[in-house]
């Protein structure tokens, strides 16, 4: 049977005792009730309920020896006993509750199935076993999950089943023991006993161990535990920490078992328990559950007991353990171990005479127990002489009750604290203790005060009870010691004034120049009590103060100098002093030249000794030095050139020499250089340079032009060299006087004399001009657009006004327009105005041209420009450019044309005539134009060509004739203007046939742009010609139809050249057909009614004749036309 676990003892379901199962009829159990007479009934002892929503019933009961009962019976749902609630598997679900004698649940369990299961009767045997029999329907699971799980299905309706549940046989031991001590060394026999003390405020631990001596496993196993408190004055408590369930090493367990505890400790322990549950402890094996506790450390002594109600130095814990019916118990003892340690802190390790002397004494308790009977002792009175009438020092106890006072005798000061000290961290106290120990007047005299102070705990009798303290584990930390050094005392003063360097009384009252010398004048005197001892003077001289001597001081006393965060120390040891004695000494120092006029000096001089002294307001001297400075400059200033002339916009020279003559240096010193007003608009600064130190400067070109030096400082017989260049303005007018003044000034410090100087430089003025003149084109041709450019250069240094440039150009070009510059043409005269030119500063500009047409090939030409300017004082003379040498070029564009007639051939003695065209198409004039022609032919022929033009032509030619034609030849011209044409004929005739080309070149004096169109030609033949005559004839003029014709054709070749490839071609009418063709002459063919004759010579004939038949049914009055046609080669 399965089993919901409840705070209980478990039971488990046993197969050995199997299930009956009787098959129907079904055998039902009885259950008896049993009614009791009134007269009987006793008092009810308790009463308890269990169910839920639905059905539940309690069929059977049974008691065993101890008063536990057992119940069984049926439910439905879900019910619920005490804080278990069960839930049916199917429909009725049986159930088996064991109950207490109080009546309190101690387990509940449950089986079911698909149908219903029903407990109808239970008992009990001795050894605490229990046997169930009811019915079930369907199918029933009895002890799900365990071991011995059994599923009973029923064979018809309702089934009868049996069930034994065994009881597990638990066996518990407990034992109790300080943490850390080897439980398990002990309990397996590898280790000696277990210690039985626990101190107060450690860990103690309680070990229970469960064994399952049964036959069956044991589930839902519930531990109680509970602390039983000591008798007597109990005042501590125990803290549960944890709870830890596991096997013992070397215990081979499958699985360690789930532990869940719940523990009701109060602070203080009265009797709570700690409840525990393990989920399943085989048959045969064994758990072990350990407890971790807390004891108080207030266990034997409560933080608020007194002292003297401190009777216990040990008192027992005690723990007992139930599992079931079974117990345990294990006692120990609690005693208790403190820590004590003690610190001390004085107000102070050195002392005056008559000083208080204040010390705090810390106790602290490292525990881990409350301390019970905690005392301190201090020693003081052993080292203060005391005098009669003074009070002795005081001891006593803050916050905390306690017994303080002092023994005479001994001289210590002691206290008890009157309650238990608790260990550190322990509520919000914190576990110290702290006591005061004070005396008002200290020591009057030299001494050391060595103060020590122990802590303890004490053995006292008090109102007649025995008392003991805690023991404490360390006494090494329980002393302290302090150490008070009571010193002597001598009052010393000192007094300081300033002198002259000489030691005399200064002429200024406490006022010295920056960069001079002067005296401290220093006195010590020791006013006692005691003999000062190791007397030492510091002076830290400020910055700003150089030592240069010490003095007034014997062999045997010396003084040391060095720097020390900015100031110079200087440290005298004066020696011994007796009580009134003095001793006086000085320092020579020499002051900052760099230092600001009304500077104030403070100088501080202090003295002490080895001795305390009581009053230090004499101990230390102020001095106030003030400072006043003054610095002579010398300044000169110089020019370059030496003559002091320049032309307009060269440069000017200038350096300024600066010296301070001293004694002090001089601050936020400004040179400053004034140009006069007339002229300062024509100068600006070029460089400046500052030599021998620091310096920058700039131009002020704001108002009056300015150069402006910032120097900053300058000490005594420091030098500068400010070297500036300022440029003249070409523009600035010839014979201006440049002026110039320079002068220092010093916003920090005061100039003696005010230096100042001067300077004037004469200006001149003075242009140099240069020019060039290029061309774009060197080798222009005819028509041509190019330019020349003229680039004019001023060389300075001063600007040119009004400048010009002249150029007359070459008469082969035209002026077309200027780019850059205004320009004028007066014919071939150019006049360019260029205004001024400044300095440096190049015009360019250009002269736009174009060659003339006429131009002829080869011509050069140069040409000069004029450049010339305003002529102002120093001047030079005009200046000329020559242009680069030009070569023109003659272009044009010459067609020749050629074309002869009759056009493609000749006959035989036919005149050729060829017209011969030339054409210019410029741009430029063809000058000297020349055709040469050549005739080229096979044969012989005749030339007939103007003399005048082509002089020496023969006028026979045979094979190649070459003549040249030449448009000189006309007395009006030798050139050809552009857009003009030159015509001319020649004209050829051949008897012969033959080829005849006529080729005509043209050519003149320059370049041809085109030579494509130089060349004509053309072709003739000149053909053969014969007159070929042809006559036909017909026999009849009339022909019947279906009869014969007789055509006759004669050919004749009256010439003047011989037929060859003669053919002769009949066209025959419609309404014949051919009978026959027959010739003299050649062939003739059928097909085509045709003849050819290879050869007819001049005069010969060839005859042809031709019989045709005529249709016979050619309509009557039909016309019979017939056309026949003849030709040859020849033309």
């Amino acid at each position: 049977m399965s089993t919901t676990p409840a705070p209980a003892k478990p039971i488990r379901f046993d197969r050995n005792l199997r299930l009956l199962q009787l098959l129907p009829p079904l055998v039902a159990l009885l259950v008896g009730v049993l009614w009791l007479h009134p007269a009987y009934a006793q008092a009810l002892d308790w009463a308890t309920q269990a169910g839920g929503t639905s059905r539940d019933l309690g069929y059977g009961i049974a008691v065993d020896g101890a008063g536990n009962s057992y119940v069984t019976g049926h439910f439905a749902g879900t019910a619920t006993f005490e804080a278990t609630t069960l839930t049916s598997t199917g429909g009725d679900d049986v159930f088996v509750a064991k109950y207490d004698n109080a009546g309190t649940l101690v387990w509940v369990a449950q089986d079911g199935g698909t149908g219903f299961v029903i407990g109808r009767s239970i008992a009990v045997d001795s050894a605490g076993n229990s046997y169930v029999a009811g019915d079930f329907f369907g199918t029933a699971t009895f002890g799900a999950g365990e071991s011995n799980e059994t599923t009973l299905t029923s064979a018809g309706a309702d089934d009868i089943f049996i069930a034994k549940f065994e009881q597990a046989d638990l066996y518990v031991e407990k034992f109790c023991y300080p943490a850390g001590a080897d439980f398990f060394g002990f309990y397996f026999g590898e280790a000696g006993e277990l210690p039985t003390t626990v101190n107060a405020g450690e860990q103690w631990q309680c070990t229970v161990v469960v064994i399952n001596e049964g036959n069956g496993d044991a589930y839902d196993v519930r531990l109680v535990d509970g602390i039983t408190p000591p008798t007597g004055d109990w005042n501590g408590g125990v803290t549960l920490e944890t709870v830890v369930a596991n096997a013992p090493p070397y215990y081979q367990m499958d699985n360690i078992p789930t532990v869940t505890c719940e523990e009701d400790f109060p602070y203080t322990m009265s009797d709570g328990p700690i409840s525990c549950e393990v989920d399943t402890i085989p048959a045969g094996e064994l758990v072990l559950v350990t407890y971790s506790f807390t004891v108080s450390p207030f266990y034997l002594a409560d933080f608020l007991d007194f002292v003297g109600d401190l009777t216990l130095s040990q008192a027992p814990i005690c723990n007992e353990v139930s599992v079931g019916l079974r117990t345990a118990a294990d006692c120990d003892i609690v005693t208790d171990l403190a820590d004590l340690r003690v610190s001390k802190i004085a107000n102070t390790d050195m002392a005056r005479p008559g000083e208080p002397l204040e010390y705090w004494i810390v106790v602290e308790n490292w525990g881990p127990s409350a301390a019970r009977g905690v005392a301190v002792r201090d020693v003081i009175y052993d080292f203060l002489d005391i005098p009669p009438g003074v009070d002795g020092p005081t001891i006593e106890s803050v916050a905390r009750p306690a017994q303080c006072g002092f023994e005479p005798d001994t001289d210590y000061g002691f206290c008890i604290l009157g309650t238990p000290l608790e260990p550190m961290g322990e509520f919000f106290i914190g576990g110290t203790w702290h006591i005061k120990v004070e005396s008002p007047q200290g020591a009057h005299q030299e001494t050391t005060v060595t103060n020590k102070v122990d802590v303890f705990t004490v053995s006292l009798e008090i109102t007649d009870t025995p008392f003991s303290g805690t023991p404490d584990p360390d006494i090494s930390n329980n002393s302290a010691t302090t150490v008070t050094v009571v010193e002597a005392m001598s009052d010393l003063g000192i007094e300081k004034e300033d002198l002259a360097e000489d030691g005399s009384e200064p002429s200024g009252e406490d006022e010295f120049r920056a960069g001079t010398r002067f005296r401290y004048g220093i006195e010590v005197t020791n006013g006692g009590p005691s003999i000062a001892t190791n007397v030492v003077v510091q002076d830290p001289v400020p910055a700003g103060l150089t030592v240069v001597e010490l003095g007034g001081l014997s062999g045997s006393q010396d003084c040391d100098v060095r720097e020390s965060f900015g100031n110079t120390l200087v440290t005298c040891n004066l020696g011994t002093l007796q009580v009134d004695e003095s001793r006086d000494f000085y320092i020579i120092v020499e002051i900052d030249p760099r230092l600001q006029d009304g500077a104030v000096l403070i100088n501080t001089a202090c003295t002490s000794s080895d001795n305390f002294d009581p009053d230090n307001a004499d101990d230390c001297e102020e001095e106030e030095t003030n400072v006043s400075v003054r610095s002579r400059i010398e300044l000169e200033k110089s020019v370059s050139p030496a003559d002091r002339t320049v032309y307009a916009g060269e440069e000017i020279n200038y350096n300024l020499y600066v010296y301070n003559d001293g004694p002090s240096a001089v601050r936020d010193l400004v040179i400053k250089d004034d140009f006069a007003a007339d002229f300062d608009d024509f100068v600006d600064l070029v460089s400046v340079n500052v030599a021998g130190g620091a310096g920058t400067c700039y131009f002020e070109k704001f108002g009056r032009r300015s150069l402006i030096c910032t120097i900053g400082h300058m000490d005594p017989g420091e030098e500068r060299r400010i070297d500036f260049v300022v440029k003249t303005d070409p523009s600035t007018p010839d014979d201006a006087v440049i002026m110039n003044d320079v002068y220092v000034a010093s916003a920090g410090s005061p100039i003696t004399d005010e230096p100042y100087d001067e300077a004037e430089v004469r200006v001149e003025t003075h242009a140099a001009l240069k020019a060039t003149k290029r061309s774009s084109a060197l080798r222009p041709a005819t028509g041509d657009v190019f330019f020349y450019t003229v680039e004019v250069t001023n060389i300075g240094p001063s600007t040119a006004y009004s400048v010009t440039v002249d150029d007359e150009l070459t008469g082969s070009v035209l002026f077309l327009y200027s780019r850059g510059a205004q320009c004028d043409a007066v014919g071939v005269d150019v006049t360019c105005a260029l205004g001024a030119i400044l300095p440096g500063e190049t015009v360019a500009f250009d002269i736009v041209v174009q060659v003339k047409d006429w131009v002829r090939d080869g011509h050069r030409s140069d040409n000069v420009a004029v450049v010339k300017a305003a002529p102002p004082p120093h001047d030079t003379e005009p200046y000329l450019a020559y242009s680069e040498e030009i070569v023109f070029r003659n272009v044009h564009d010459l067609r020749i044309r050629k074309f002869g007639k009759p056009d493609g051939s000749a006959a035989a003695g036919e005149a050729l005539v060829y017209t011969i065209i030339v054409d210019n198409f410029g741009p430029g004039r063809a000058w000297n134009v020349e055709v040469s022609d050549i005739i080229a032919s096979d044969g012989s022929y005749t030339i007939a060509a103007p003399a005048e033009l082509c002089p020496g032509v023969p006028a026979q030619g045979d094979g190649n004739t070459r003549f040249t034609c030449r448009i000189d030849g006309d007395p009006k011209q030798n050139y050809l203007e552009p857009g003009d044409q030159w015509v001319f004929n020649v004209t050829v005739t051949a008897k012969d046939a033959q080829s005849i080309n006529n080729v005509a070149d043209v050519k003149a004096d320059g370049t041809d742009l085109n030579n494509d169109n130089n060349s004509a030609i053309v072709e003739h033949g000149v053909d053969a010609a014969v007159n070929l005559d042809v006559r036909k004839a017909v026999d009849h003029a009339t022909v019947d139809a279906g009869g014969q014709l007789a055509y006759t054709i004669v050919v004749t070749n009256k010439g003047p050249s011989v037929a060859t490839n003669v053919q002769v071609r009949d066209s025959l009418p419609a309404w014949v057909t051919l009978e026959s063709i027959t010739t003299n002459r050649g062939t003739c063919t059928p097909d085509d009614v045709s003849c050819v004759i290879s050869t007819l010579n001049v005069n010969q004939s060839s005859t042809i004749q031709i019989l045709v038949n005529v249709d016979a049914d050619a309509p009557a009055g039909a016309h019979l036309d017939n056309t026949v046609r003849v030709a040859s080669d020849e033309y």
